[in-house]
């Protein structure tokens, strides 16, 4: 059985500039997932992809060839615009004794070789499974998103959150067939056998911002993340959630301060985590009935591809603050649009004496 692993690293970033080549405690990022592929020994071949002569010439000097190979791909393929689809079909194109195809990106530095060995070789050796996901440690409510529209704040979705571990691209495995035999935008190919490995904090940092990196250069320096356990508190209109620690009188009365009706319905905030690839659904005729009529309208106008940056502007409902109305006082009041007198982000609850953070860091080493 032959796997490769393919670590896809253009120059090119918006958010974080040059991203995969940034230094990272004592070596570029891209080289903590190349030093996992070396350490699991797994690999026939473990090859770095970019459109970039600095990138590649780079990886040329910290390893020999023997040791990682490098393959240059077409400017068209190094775009934000680019389907990460067609740049491993790039690879396998050239590559075409490899059955499995593991993709590193870059962006994810804390893999585990271990777990790569003792959790995911096994089944695949033994034929029991087809593909490898992962998923976050933590719940994430994967149709609580919120969008601005005029004044008002809209729900995207018209069906009730589903809250599940949403995926990352920690440990991401799957057959050569995926990428030649499924449509476009086909998540899976039918009749896959799939393995969801469940990653820890650690394994889930994905770099595409300063903060993000800030994060790993923690986690390098031995500090691991926590998060608080968080309390539900009963009044008698509302249901409120708050990291362990945090009062919930003094919110509400910090809210009001802030002009926050509490008679009616309270959206507390947050930017997504970037799991969860709007327009890829969209595109998929099955799940066009998810949205809402308002969304369906703005998506009809986006460009194809996939892209959440495409996207426009959106947040999801904080999971560590919120103030819930109890079921019984909800009727006849609309929860799918918000008055942005009535939207507050949790950013802005910094600003409140009572604010805690909803993680905290440990050393451990």
């Amino acid at each position: 059985m032959n796997i490769a692993a393919i670590i896809p690293a253009r120059l090119g970033s918006k958010r974080l500039k040059n991203k995969n080549i940034s230094i990272l405690g004592d070596k570029p990022l891209l080289f903590w997932s190349i030093d996992t592929a070396l350490e699991s020994d797994c690999f026939k071949y473990i090859v770095v992809s970019s459109e970039s002569d600095q990138v590649l010439d780079l990886v040329r000097r910290g390893y020999s060839s023997k040791e990682v190979q490098t393959i240059k791909r077409p400017d068209r393929l190094a775009t934000d615009k680019a389907d990460l689809r067609d740049v491993c079909n790039h690879f396998l194109e050239n590559f075409p004794d490899i059955e499995f195809l593991f993709l590193m990106m870059p962006t994810y530095p804390f893999r585990n070789a271990r777990r790569i060995n003792d959790e995911i070789l096994p089944p695949l050796y033994s034929r029991q499974i087809d593909r490898v996901v992962s998923v976050i440690p933590s719940n994430f409510s994967t149709f609580d998103y919120w969008f601005k529209k005029g004044i008002l704040y809209r729900k995207m979705f018209n069906r009730a959150p589903l809250w599940c571990g949403a995926g990352n691209a920690t440990y991401s495995l799957m057959r050569r067939d995926y990428f030649f035999k499924t449509p476009q935008n086909w998540p899976y190919l039918p009749g896959e056998r799939t393995l969801r490995i469940q990653t820890d904090n650690t394994e889930s940092i994905d770099i595409d911002t300063t903060e993000d990196f800030r994060k790993a250069e923690k986690i390098v320096q031995g500090y691991e993340q926590k998060k608080r356990q968080l309390k539900s508190f009963c009044n008698k209109t509302h249901e409120i959630v708050l990291p362990e620690g945090a009062k919930p009188g003094s919110l509400l009365d910090f809210l009001a301060s802030e002009g926050v009706n509490l008679n009616l319905p309270v959206l507390i905030l947050t930017t997504p985590p970037p799991y969860f690839t709007f327009l890829r659904w969209y595109e998929c005729n099955n799940a066009r009935d998810y949205y809402s009529e308002l969304t369906k309208g703005i998506l009809a106008d986006l460009p194809k591809g996939g892209h959440s940056q495409d996207f426009p502007e959106h947040y999801i409902h904080s999971i560590s603050y919120r103030i819930l109305r109890k079921r019984e006082d909800r009727e006849g009041i609309q929860d799918d649009c918000v008055s942005q007198k009535q939207i507050i982000f949790e950013e802005e609850l910094k600003k409140w004496g009572g604010y805690i953070e909803p993680n905290y860091w440990v050393k451990t080493k």
